[in-house]
């Protein structure tokens, strides 16, 4: 018999600390004992013996990860779980069999930065090569070097800053670093060479915390973190069957769920491989880990005496519940508290850990893993009761009760423990106070009221939905206002996206305007072209006439939103009238059909949130631009939690994303041949064509002004009249030339690109 394995139990953490990028770089050997002493103690668990089922397991998703690796597969892949769920452990444990079975595996470390790939990367292979091929780290470091010689060299010149100063800056400070996906395309293909020279069959990197790199970003909102990440997985995702290297993301579900509604389906398209760790940590879990570590560490002949089969039970309906417990850092904590006890009583043969000494554990705080401190709360209260207090047995009972939430004590356990009478006299005195009937209708249990399994929707937002849902009439004026207003919304963030557009003026509708908006800029696509544009937008509601006395730009673009009331809703669920562009009267013509529904339109994340709320039929661009406002409008009262206005400000970029794709569909936009950003665009260029078929600007670069100038001065140092008016050529070299400009000669040369029209060399 055994005891040295209880020792494993002791020395098993609940909570492994992630590390750092820049651990992995300064001190790897610290990172590398650290993270084996934990890698002890780890069991890998499946929820199903049978891989063919439907559960998956954590030594199968090992597997196919170092294959792939093997095979060139350019891996690319996430392991997600609730937070207390093992995803560090788990990543852990594919660190060390990766690196058992010839990979260089860069451990578990914080994603912070994006730059954080390249650091830690670099870092590892470093430290692993440095202790087996050291005459290979030139390589290495000359490719690191480079990256941060030229991000240097691109941040001294954005900042105008000395060279070494930037160098000084992108070393200690690596988001600075200007990296595109192709480089670190490069950098991870480079540094999977390095390996294999080393002998390696290739290189894996498990990237820990995404979440700490995305969320920062996202409620700061200057900048969108997810493309970033995307690209680079896109770019591996080209290597595929042509590079033995791997990218393991371990991110919680609720940042996965963002990747999934900012991207759709390319989570599932370019994330080749995934463990969710909620199919694997089920009820059963606490005793296939304990018989699992019986087993690994040689105490089985103790496995029984040191924790019960009832306990184990208890355990599993407690630790499946993140409103109870920690998850899985709870189950260990309660195996420690056991082992404990265990060899402090001497090794009883008669009293193992059971789930009344469990409950007076949590009571007691010595379950430090109970951040929900629901149990203690509620037993605690319970206990206090004029009905249990002073009576052993029904406090004892009360502590039975507690430990099973999800399917209660039984009456045949009830009878076993001698606690039929106590809790026959709860039942009749206390049932719906203090004690409540679940589980099975063939053999129900009892367990503490508030302690109970009520699964419904409380977050702010599904609340707003039911209150706005209930209240919603498409005939409302109240909806007219409302999606009126977010059309405009609409307007000035998709169609005329403000890095391109100016807005001059809001036009507030009267009884002699209509309401709409006057715009500066131009698209993008022909900015060269047709620069500084002014355009005048007008928003009509139905059969609302045109008020406005002239037009307040030298294009107009009217938009008639309409709701077709009189049709059935099978015909203007579908109906979508074509754009009109009037080239006489310099006018674009959209009539929107704010009613218009496309099967399979909806976005997942929107169909997630409002489908189990809204009627699918009713999920027209009305209705949620009249949401989107509805939005606005708490905002603007402080109504929404500051922990949830980030996921609110995505949700409403999701409305205004469903409402654009069904107003600009292809329908509209068939006579210009586009669909929707591409209709106003496509449009308005055809327009501006046929108007000015002549035309050639000369707001060719941002400082056409000063160019100009140069070539005002320029003919003012010509001699003669004739020169000057272009009736007789100029004739010298092209430095005399460039001299009349001040000018070098390759600034003459840009000049005359830019300025075509204006100088002629022959």
């Amino acid at each position: 018999m055994s005891l040295e394995g209880l020792q494993a139990i002791l020395d098993k953490e609940e909570i492994v600390a992630t590390q750092r990028a820049n651990d992995l770089l300064g001190r790897p050997e610290f990172v590398d004992e650290t993270y084996k002493r934990h890698v002890r103690t780890y069991i890998p668990l499946g929820r199903q013996a049978d891989e063919r089922q439907s559960g998956k397991s954590v030594a199968g998703f090992e597997r196919r990860v170092i294959r792939e690796v093997r095979q060139g597969g350019a891996l690319r892949g996430y392991i997600t779980a609730e937070f207390g769920h093992g995803k560090t452990s788990t990543a852990l444990y594919l660190w060390d069999r990766a690196r058992a079975e010839n990979l260089l595996a860069v451990p578990p470390f914080q994603l912070n930065k994006l730059s954080d790939l390249i650091m830690a990367t670099f870092g590892w292979v470093r430290y692993e090569v440095g202790r087996t091929r050291p005459n290979l780290l030139s390589q290495a470091q000359s490719l690191y070097e480079s990256l941060m010689e030229r991000s240097a060299e691109s941040l001294a010149e954005q900042l105008e800053i000395d060279p070494t100063a930037a160098q000084r800056i992108v070393h200690y400070r690596p988001e600075y670093l200007d990296l595109t996906p192709a480089d670190y395309i490069h950098f991870f293909e480079e540094m999977t060479y390095v390996a294999q020279q080393a002998g390696f069959d290739g290189l894996l990197v498990i990237a820990d915390e995404v979440q700490q790199y995305i969320e920062p970003e996202i409620k700061a909102g200057i900048k969108d973190p997810i493309s970033p990440l995307f690209d680079v997985i896109s770019a591996i995702l080209t290597r595929r069957n042509h590079l033995n290297f791997g990218l393991i993301l371990v991110i919680p579900p609720k940042e996965l769920g963002l990747l999934r509604d900012q991207r759709g389906d390319l989570v599932h398209r370019v994330l080749q491989v995934s463990l969710d760790l909620g199919t694997v940590y089920d009820r059963e879990f606490p005793q296939r880990l304990w018989h699992r570590l019986a087993k690994e560490f040689d105490f089985e002949e103790h496995r029984a005496r040191i924790i019960s089969k009832e306990c184990l039970d208890a355990l599993g309906q407690i630790s499946a519940r993140s409103d109870l417990s920690d998850g899985p850092r709870t189950v260990v904590n309660a195996f420690r508290r056991a082992t404990r006890r265990y060899i402090e009583l001497g090794h009883p043969y008669d009293e193992p850990y059971k789930p009344d000494h469990l409950i007076e554990d949590f009571i007691d705080g010595r379950i430090e893993y109970d951040s929900p401190k629901k149990i203690p709360g509620v037993v605690s209260q319970a206990l206090a009761h004029s009905l249990v207090k002073g009576h052993p047995e029904r406090e004892r009972a009360v502590k039975w009760a507690a430990a099973f939430p999800n399917e209660g004590v039984p009456r045949s356990l009830q009878e076993r423990l001698g606690l039929a009478k106590a809790f026959d006299d709860l039942a009749q005195s206390a049932l719906g106070d203090l004690v409540i009937s679940v589980g099975d209708v063939r053999n129900r249990g009892f367990t503490l009221r508030g302690l109970d399994q009520v699964v419904v929707e409380t977050d702010w937002l599904t609340t707003t939905i039911r209150e706005f849902w209930r209240t919603y009439y498409e005939t409302a004026d109240s909806t007219r206002q409302r999606a009126t207003e977010a059309f405009f919304d609409l307007l000035t963030r998709k169609v005329f996206p403000k890095n391109q557009w100016t807005l001059v003026e809001r036009i507030t509708g009267r009884l002699t305007r209509n309401p709409g908006l006057v715009l500066e800029g131009s698209f993008n696509s022909f900015v060269r072209r047709f620069p500084e544009r002014r355009v005048h937008v007008r928003v009509l509601w139905e059969d609302e006439p045109v008020k406005d006395a002239a037009p307040l730009g030298e294009v107009v673009i009217q938009f008639r939103l309409r709701r077709y009331l009189d049709w059935p809703e099978e015909k203007r669920r579908r109906h979508a009238e074509p754009i009109q562009v009037n080239y006489e009267g310099r006018k674009i013509e959209f009539t929107l059909n704010l009613m218009h529904r496309e099967e399979d339109a909806i976005s997942p994340n929107l169909e997630r949130i409002v489908g189990p709320v809204v009627s699918p039929y009713k999920l027209t661009p009305l209705l949620l631009l009249t949401m989107h406002k509805i939005l606005d409008e708490k905002r603007e009262k402080n109504l929404i939690p500051k922990t949830e206005d980030a996921q609110i400000h995505y949700f409403q970029s999701d409305l205004l994303d469903n409402v654009f794709r069904e107003l600009f569909n292809a329908a509209v936009g068939v006579p210009v041949e586009a669909a929707e950003e591409r209709i106003v665009e496509t449009a308005l260029l055809r327009l501006l064509e046929a108007m000015y078929p002549d035309y050639d600007t000369l707001i060719r670069v941002n400082n056409w002004t000063s160019s100009l100038q140069k070539y005002i001065n320029a003919l003012k140092h010509l001699e003669t009249t004739h020169e000057r008016q272009g009736q007789i050529v100029y004739e010298g070299t092209k430095e005399d030339v460039a001299g009349l400009f001040t000018l070098s000669n390759t600034g003459l040369d840009t000049f005359i690109s830019n300025f075509s029209s204006l100088i002629e060399v022959t």
